[in-house]
């Protein structure tokens, strides 16, 4: 537990959140946080200069408890006590009437608006910052938090873990894979009322074509689902084509799957340079020893 309050970012430090979050998690301050050693559970107090949503608490912790390997994490804010409002006055019973006495011309009064200090005005800008921020982060979070698995062919979910492509083997039978469709190659038979369904779908180890002959309207919804580009996890039967002679993957499940977003979580950041010369396979005119007198 923190002796005092401490950034959230700070006590938090594995959890790297996304660009777009980070607006709104600069203000948040962490009061307490206990781990129950027997349930690895942390119970975490926040100090929140305003509100969270709650999607946005539930996402960030989810993130947080993945990061540490929590079996749960419970986020509470805090806020401070709201300021009682002051008691109605009461209105007082009119005087008795008196003698009438001449009207008296009103001159109004300019009510003396009080003046922004510089203090002030600058916290009401950072909050208004903060608000905005913080509403264009959630939106943002849940258009990407808001990826559904799609099922494009098959009769139920995938559950087995997708394994390299570049371990397949012919006798593995039936196998499941994750991967980015580059090739689609789908072939009408008319005169069969058939389709052959065909693309290729590499995870970057290794690539396998995706291939079936199905018969009258079977393969329409891979046919009109499956498109470059996608990311896909297919769970079938590795067998040989005899056409190809080559093996290929007959689809029995096929549903989208997230694309992994690439991060640098290095301490240190480093940038990598890549350079052709003289002694390179590809054209270049850059000699060596003037490039390693150079970097001298």
């Amino acid at each position: 537990m923190p002796e005092k309050e401490l950034p959230f970012l700070t006590v938090f430090a594995r959890y790297r959140p996304a660009p777009e979050l980070l607006p709104a998690l600069e203000g948040w301050l962490v009061a307490s946080a206990v781990v129950e050693s027997s349930t690895r559970v942390m119970d975490a107090k926040l100090r929140c200069p305003e509100p969270p949503p709650e999607s946005l608490l539930q996402a960030v912790g989810e993130a947080v408890r993945a990061a540490y390997g929590l079996n749960g994490l419970r986020l509470t804010p805090l806020f401070p006590d709201p300021v009682e409002e002051a008691p109605p006055i009461e209105e007082t019973a009119p005087p008795p009437e008196q003698e009438a006495l001449p009207p008296v011309e009103e001159v109004p009064v300019q009510e003396e608006v009080p003046q922004e200090t510089e203090e002030e005005r600058l916290f009401r800008q950072t909050r208004e910052m903060r608000r905005k921020a913080m509403k264009q982060a959630l939106e943002h979070h849940e258009k990407e938090a808001g990826f559904r698995v799609k099922r494009i062919y098959g009769p139920r979910q995938i559950k087995k873990a997708p394994i390299p492509m570049n371990t397949l083997e012919l006798n593995m039978g039936t196998v499941t894979v994750e991967g980015d469709v580059f090739a689609v190659e789908h072939k009408e038979l008319t005169k069969r009322n058939a389709w052959v369904i065909s693309f290729d779908i590499t995870d970057y180890t290794s690539s396998i074509r995706v291939n079936k002959f199905m018969p009258g309207d079977e393969g329409a919804p891979i046919v009109q689902g499956v498109k470059k580009g996608m990311r896909l996890r297919i769970a079938g039967r590795l067998n040989l084509n005899r056409f190809d002679n080559d093996m290929v993957l007959e689809p029995l499940v096929i549903e989208t799957a997230e694309k992994p977003v690439k991060t640098d979580d290095a301490p240190e950041k480093r940038v990598e340079l890549h350079l052709h010369t003289r002694m390179s396979p590809m054209d270049a005119l850059t000699d060596t020893a003037d490039v390693v007198k150079r970097a001298i």
